[in-house]
């Protein structure tokens, strides 16, 4: 029974292969299979040209040796080293490795292999240290020994300091190196000012340090101000300008002006505004609107889009720190105010002000907004704006700060007071909170502490004052140590807000 069916096939793929030079499926690989199944082979030295007619399942008299084989660390299926023609190899590596290289093999009916080198197993890679909300990291993984991978702060006004390319070394227990960059954005400035009306505005998102935009105003408008903002250490360089009503000279101003007619009291009394801008010149304004004890420069009168700064005497400009004259002694806003008097006021947000860091301390306290690197401590926000635009002072207790490590911002000289009230923000949240310490350094006489805490006080910012006298010239230093134990980098302490006003404190 079998040799008749043998016969029937090879007769019947003779037939259909005599008089052409192609290889022809003749039979569907199903009925191959089912020849294959009871044990029939087409010979590929009898089917000669036809011998592809059962294809992929072909039966051949050169069996395939040598591959494929991996050394270690892994292996193949189905094993050995001779295979028939139409065998395919697969190749599997152990857990903890990686293939490198084709992951099967198939033998050909002349004897050869379709891949010439077997691949090979290499140690895996854990994957590398991430936080999303930092970085982004290409490429993808897995990762096997040697494999690099590139880092990116994924905020865009970003500032990247330092190595951004990791690399996996290692043998036994590969890991990365961590060369990482730190994504600074303490220098950063939030969106700019905007133009309120009649403007085209810059991009409304973040900046990095150093960079520039520029305003344009509506056609038929003038800009009043800058058309260029600058964005430097955190804060812009200039208000946002405004966008006014052009002057325009609607007749020949010669004319007008040789005949008198913008004199005449018809036009002064009901066209004043047609006459002045068809003599082809602006409105003005008078005094500037202010509170007490802000100073104006430049002084009155002004002319239509000029702009005028404020400043205070004692205290900050409470408002806006300069105006536009709109003309017809109309102003782009109501002016400001100054603050309390104050001896001392740092928020923190463009500057640490006139503070410095104690260079004898054994580290500085740092500028930053946002989150603090540290997970489980240290605020998500600043205290004056409570977003990730604004900043505060904090000390990292992350290595290589160690248990007891001291930190010092130190404020300018002050003069002897009878009473001052010194008023700050703290925040103290962690598991190893250490102490926030704030004394008076002195001239001559010893330092006197006149505020402490120690511990975490939980995630959130609490007011914190005192009232300071000293008879002769002081510094106000705000001194941060690090918690105890192992988890030390668990206990940053941050500051914001600080000032120091006349008087003494009330509560």
């Amino acid at each position: 029974m079998k040799i008749s069916h043998i016969l029937l096939l090879l007769s019947f793929c003779f037939g259909l292969c005599q008089g052409t030079s192609e290889c022809v499926d003749v039979l569907p690989q199903s009925a191959c299979s089912n020849y294959l199944a009871k044990g029939y082979c087409i010979q590929a030295n009898i089917m000669s040209v036809c011998y592809k007619t059962c294809n992929p399942v072909i039966c051949d008299d050169t069996p395939c040796t040598g591959m494929p084989t991996i050394a270690s660390n892994g292996g193949n299926d189905p094993s050995g080293t001779t295979h028939q023609a139409g065998v395919t190899v697969t190749y599997t590596c152990d857990t903890d490795y990686i293939l490198v290289g084709a992951d099967s093999n198939t033998c050909q009916v002349d004897g050869s292999w379709t891949v010439d080198t077997a691949p090979n197993c290499t140690q895996k890679c854990p994957a590398p240290l991430n936080f999303p909300e930092i970085w982004s990291i290409s490429p993808d993984g897995p990762y096997k020994v040697g494999d690099k991978v590139t880092y990116e702060c994924v905020d865009q006004s970003a500032e990247e300091i330092g190595d951004k390319v990791s690399t996996c070394v290692g043998n036994g227990s590969p890991d990365w190196d961590y060369h990482v960059p730190q994504c600074e954005t303490s220098n950063a400035c939030g969106p700019p000012p905007m133009i309120a009306n009649d403007g085209i505005n810059p991009e409304n998102r973040d900046y990095a340090t150093g960079s520039t935009v520029t305003y344009q105003c509506n056609p038929r408008r003038v800009l009043g101000g800058s058309m260029t903002n600058l964005c430097t250490n955190g804060c812009w360089s200039d208000p946002a300008p405004i966008c006014y009503q052009e002057c325009v000279d609607h007749q020949n101003c010669a004319d007008n002006v040789k005949f008198g007619y913008c004199n005449l009291p018809e036009y002064m009394e009901d066209n004043l505004e047609y006459c002045r801008m068809s003599c082809g010149f602006c409105t003005t304004c008078t005094e500037a609107p202010a509170g007490q004890n802000v100073t104006s420069t430049p002084t009155d009168p002004y002319v239509q889009g000029q702009r005028v700064n404020y400043t205070c005497e004692y205290g900050s400009i409470v408002g806006e720190s300069s105006n536009i004259c709109l003309g017809e002694d109309q102003w782009s806003n109501e002016g400001p105010n100054c603050s309390v008097p104050a001896t001392l006021s740092c928020d923190f947000d463009c500057s640490i002000c006139d503070f410095t860091h104690d260079v004898s301390a054994d580290f500085n306290w740092t500028r930053h907004s946002g989150e603090t690197p540290s997970d489980f401590t240290g605020p998500s926000a600043d205290h004056t704006l409570g977003t990730l635009i604004g900043h505060y002072m904090y000390i990292e207790t992350t290595s290589p700060q160690i248990p007891n490590d001291k930190a010092r911002l130190v404020s300018p000289t002050l003069p002897p007071t009878v009473g001052e009230c010194l008023q700050f923000y703290y925040h103290m949240n962690g598991s190893t909170i250490g102490t926030l310490e704030i004394y008076l350094k002195k001239t001559t006489l010893p330092n006197e502490v006149v505020w402490s805490l120690s511990g975490s006080q939980g995630d959130v910012w609490f007011f914190g004052n005192a009232t300071i006298a000293s008879t002769e010239q002081f510094q106000v230093v705000f001194e941060g140590t690090v918690g105890p134990g192992r988890f030390s980098f668990r206990g940053d302490i941050a500051i914001d807000d600080v000032i120091i006003e006349r008087g003494s404190c009330t509560t």
